[in-house]
């Protein structure tokens, strides 16, 4: 293996009881396998992509396309619809299909073969020639992982399929057993979090039993991963990324990190961005910096003729700057002060761009930008209360524009479809 890397990812935990604390961001660490080189800029770069429950493989993935285009496919996906067109002659779909593939693969289990999943791998991959693609090839589906013929020594296959498709790296979100419950409890991966003490629902079923089931879908998933992520460690071609620290925002920070710092990817846009818009010189003064870290953008900087500027030019440098600097940042103070976006009469009406909903949020930047839900006993001034009320626009995108209470609601509308449309 090679070398170590680490990144402070924003953390969860905080005490929520004082108005200045900091947001403890964990480490995450990431090892870096000496045969990973990332040379050819121009073509396709092949990607796999290992993790189990309590990774943050999902949120990853997802980031993954959104941010930087990457293209993705899934292997469970793949498989099912291959082998409804294989073996299934009805119009089957959803449960029933995946029930009664389940059947017919326990009768014969050769339907499902390492070689045939590489076969229809290497042909969805000619389909994005020059591209970076993300490959998933693990199914979440125990039946599919069971399958011997599918969970076995995978050199030899993946020997032959390289001779086509050479691999650049494979990632491992790893983690172990003994903080796989925590992580699942923090990221709420399963839909019934085992609790502190056993307890029992209504049907009878208890939290050790959940806990027992949860272990049992992770081990046949370690199992079902341990040749491939050997045959890649083998060629140095790992990067195995610790995923221990249970905060899927802080892995996804390390993995984006390693995409720009390693020239595989620029960013094409940003994931959850938090804009605040000032319009006021003194707007947000009464913020605490270090516990919500911004990247001041001032428009003035970056726009020619700022004061006779279009709502629309500086909405388009600022797209700009946000996509610059998105794997960096991802909450900015954005000082429009004295331009055209603080005059009513100068914003365009647009019906092009689609609002997911217009919402006045209550409450600190804690909500924002931390996602954390503000609970204090105690009581507020008056003063501070004023503060801490935002006017957001959400987009369809789940981006966050923010502007002081008293702006009124209508500029906040027209400055976030213009927003929109400049993109």
């Amino acid at each position: 293996m090679g070398c170590a890397l680490s990144n402070d990812g924003e953390g969860r935990s905080a005490n929520h009881n004082r108005r200045n604390t900091m947001i403890i961001k964990p480490t995450v660490s990431i090892m870096v396998g000496d045969g990973i080189k990332i040379q050819d800029k121009e073509g396709t770069k092949i990607i796999f992509i290992f993790g189990g429950p309590g990774s943050g493989k999902g949120t990853v993935v997802n980031n993954l396309v959104e941010m930087y285009n990457f293209r993705f496919i899934c292997g469970e996906d793949l498989i099912l619809e291959k082998l409804s067109e294989k073996l299934l002659v009805d119009h089957e779909v959803g449960t029933a299909a995946t029930h009664k593939l389940q059947s017919l693969l326990g009768e014969d289990s050769s339907h499902l073969t390492l070689h045939w999943v590489l076969e229809l791998l290497d042909e969805e991959i000619s389909k994005y020639k020059g591209e970076t693609v993300l490959i998933d090839i693990v199914p979440n589906l125990k039946f599919l992982l069971r399958i011997p013929t599918f969970s076995k020594c995978c050199a030899k296959e993946m020997a032959l399929f390289e001779q086509k498709h050479a691999v650049t790296f494979a990632i491992d979100l790893s983690l172990d057993q003994d903080h796989l419950i925590s992580n699942i409890n923090q990221s709420h991966a399963c839909s019934k979090s085992p609790s502190n003490g056993p307890t029992k629902d209504d049907k009878g079923n208890s939290d050790e039993m959940d806990t027992s089931r949860t272990q049992r879908r992770f081990n046949i998933y370690l199992n079902s991963v341990k040749e491939f992520l050997q045959y890649f460690e083998k060629d140095g071609k790992l990067l195995t990324v610790d995923t221990s620290c249970g905060n899927i925002e802080s892995v996804w920070e390390a993995v984006s990190n390693y995409v720009v710092e390693s020239d595989l990817a620029v960013p094409c846009k940003g994931i959850e961005q938090v804009i605040l818009f000032k319009l006021n010189e003194d707007d947000y003064d009464h913020i605490d910096r270090e516990r919500y870290p911004m990247l001041d953008i001032p428009m003035k900087d970056h726009v020619e003729n700022y004061a006779e500027a279009t709502p629309e030019k500086i909405l388009k440098k600022l797209c700009i700057e946000l996509r610059l600097h998105a794997y960096q940042w991802k909450s900015f103070l954005v000082d429009v002060s004295g331009s055209c976006l603080c005059k009513d009469e100068y914003l365009k009406k647009s019906g092009n761009g689609q609002l997911l909903f217009l919402e006045c949020e209550q409450g600190q930047l804690d909500y924002f930008m931390h996602g954390l839900k503000r609970r204090t006993m105690r009581k507020k001034s008056l003063v501070r209360k004023k503060e801490q009320v935002y006017k957001a626009i959400t987009t369809s995108e789940n981006e966050a524009l923010l502007f002081p209470e008293f702006v009124d609601i209508e500029i906040c509308r027209k400055i976030g479809v213009c927003y929109l449309n400049s993109k």
